[in-house]
């Protein structure tokens, strides 16, 4: 699996699952509870996206969380089990909180964002050739981005409404997501960004998405509170 032609990396919270720190007031039962705080339900339809891109042979996959890497990893353990495809494990990109950058806009000091360029700089990736004409960036919140905005895919998010009342059209999402992420796997596309600016997701998943944000303002206003920013888009090197 060292050759590889495209990299998805997911994130978790709010994307393939819900986290929170109670129980969920409904019937559904919690698929893991973690150190006895945490409560996790695992988005539905999980159990048909990620089969399907594991076992492509041009495609590794990932996860990019703010989260330690035990808690990543205790996930991982429960989501892949559940879904028949342990032995897959290790064939699963982790990116940890190590990979996150602090928020300059956040409240807290655990506020983070997700940098590509901190991913591609590491070791690993750079032997597997990881780079911005290749790598997906599968994430439900925006404002959680801090590079490298023409590497993202939009998530519909994934809430505690969709675990007290599912729907089974909100349950084909992922089928929608599985199906255009696999033509751009059959496309051939030699820049991944190219092709995620000229093909827009179907309207069965853009009707549940928020109104397009204009990523570049977003960044700008975190550049003015952050110097060390390395993004091109930032005005302020």
């Amino acid at each position: 699996m060292d050759i590889m032609k495209y990299f998805l990396l997911f994130d978790l919270n709010g994307t393939l699952l819900c986290k929170k720190r109670y129980r969920i007031d409904c019937p559904r039962e919690p698929d893991l509870t973690l150190k006895k705080l945490f409560q996790i339900y695992f988005r539905p339809e999980v159990v048909q996206l990620l089969p399907a891109l594991l076992s492509h042979p041009l495609v590794r996959v990932g996860v990019y969380s703010s989260m330690k890497r035990h808690t990543i990893n205790s996930i991982l353990d429960a989501l892949l089990e559940r879904i028949s495809c342990v032995e897959r494990k290790n064939a699963i990109l982790v990116f940890d909180h190590e990979y996150c950058i602090p928020d300059p806009m956040g409240k807290n000091l655990q506020d983070t964002l997700k940098d590509l360029l901190l991913v591609w700089d590491g070791n690993y990736s750079k032997k597997l050739k990881m780079n911005k004409s290749n790598t997906i960036l599968i994430e439900s919140d925006v404002q959680r981005i801090g590079t490298c905005f023409s590497n993202l895919l939009r998530m519909v998010p994934y809430k505690e409404d969709d675990v007290l009342y599912p729907s089974t059209e909100k349950e084909l999402l992922l089928t929608y997501y599985k199906e255009y992420l696999i033509k751009l796997i059959e496309s051939g596309t030699d820049d991944v960004t190219e092709y995620l600016a000229a093909n827009s997701l179907p309207q069965e998943i853009t009707k549940y998405l928020d109104k397009p944000i204009d990523l570049s303002l977003i960044h700008i206003c975190r550049c003015r509170r952050l110097l060390t920013c390395r993004s091109r888009w930032s005005p302020y090197h």
